[in-house]
């Protein structure tokens, strides 16, 4: 048994939840994001940990659909020419923001998403309910530009949508966890060390808070949609845990914390990006890559070849190798 399949098997001694309840505790579309890159073996033994914090506390749960509690989500990521999105986190502005269609594959769920920097840097998120089938193929039609243009223009971004290309997809599978509130009764001494957390009041949340777990992560550049392609990387061991709270961080935080593992610089789609686009300035992520992302890299293709795409006659963006499509996108069920 491999450590990733280990970290699955430790996920199944946590209560389940759907996703109706995680959401109305912890839907958290603005919250304060802490990620951290750690390698399959160092996760499995922290859930290890956080099941005996839910033993002896409020429970931790999981999300589970369909009796499954890992789901396989694709990402498809869009950016301008001059790659806006990526320089604008590698250069840490603060009106920085990203746009991706986020598919659920287990559910055929589709969002297009978009992510920006909110006051005292909470990251904001928007999204909409979108055609499975034209998030299948990295496809943003007018209807979604113009929203998308919206949610840009109120936080403060500007950009030319009509300018954005697809320039990453990414596939991995990530299971949910419902966190607790501090507990009832603050913890001292030897209790408050085993447990990984501050005895004092505060420095845990009181609220519940959300933490996702991602494994099998895996990129491929526009037009390189399948593992074997020369534009694809994965990297089976890396997980990535990102805790979602209101403010005060949560007790998995702590329990990382007390491990001596604290919040990485690591972006699904820059730091991804950095190492499928070697040219791309690497400093911002540059231990995250020696430390989590080891070689073989993909081989360095011309910038035109796989990330060309053009507005097409529907007013869309399409994606390299696609048709236009027709038709408006109809609602999906959230």
């Amino acid at each position: 048994m491999n450590a990733v399949t280990e970290l699955r098997t430790a996920l199944e001694g946590f209560a389940p939840i759907d996703l109706e309840e995680l959401n109305a505790h912890a839907s958290l579309l603005s919250r304060v994001d802490r990620k951290y890159a750690l390698h399959a073996d160092q996760a499995g033994e922290i859930l290890a940990e956080l099941q005996g914090y839910s033993d002896r506390n409020d429970p931790v749960r999981v999300l589970e659909i369909a009796q499954t509690r890992a789901h396989t989500y694709a990402s498809h990521y869009f950016d301008t020419p001059e790659r806006d999105s990526f320089f604008t986190a590698a250069h840490r502005h603060r009106r920085r923001f990203k746009v991706r269609i986020r598919h659920y594959r287990d559910s055929n769920l589709a969002f297009v998403e978009v992510k920006t920097r909110g006051a005292w840097g909470r990251t904001v998120k928007e999204r909409l309910p979108y055609p499975a089938e034209l998030a299948r193929l990295a496809y943003l039609n007018l209807p979604a530009l113009v929203w998308v243009h919206e949610q840009l223009e109120r936080a403060s971004c500007e950009v030319d949508v009509s300018r954005l290309r697809p320039s990453l997809d990414g596939s991995f599978q990530r299971s949910t966890l419902l966190l607790p509130g501090a507990p009832t009764e603050v913890l001292t001494g030897s209790d408050a060390a085993r447990e990984g957390i501050c005895s004092r009041r505060g420095t845990q949340s009181p609220f519940p808070s959300r933490a996702t777990i991602d494994t099998s992560l895996e990129w491929a550049l526009p037009g390189h949609a399948s593992r074997e392609a020369k534009g694809s990387y994965r990297t089976p061991s890396l997980v990535i845990i990102e805790t979602k709270s209101p403010s005060a961080p949560s007790i998995l935080d702590r329990l990382l914390w007390a491990r001596g593992i604290r919040p990485t610089r690591v972006s699904k789609y820059a730091t991804a990006l950095c190492v499928m686009r070697p040219e791309l300035p690497q400093n911002r992520w540059h231990r995250t890559i020696v430390q989590h992302f080891p070689p073989p890299y993909p081989p360095l293709s011309p910038e035109g070849a796989s990330n060309t795409t053009s507005l097409n006659l529907h007013g869309g963006v399409a994606s390299p190798n696609e048709a236009p499509l027709l038709g408006q996108p109809t609602a999906i069920a959230s």
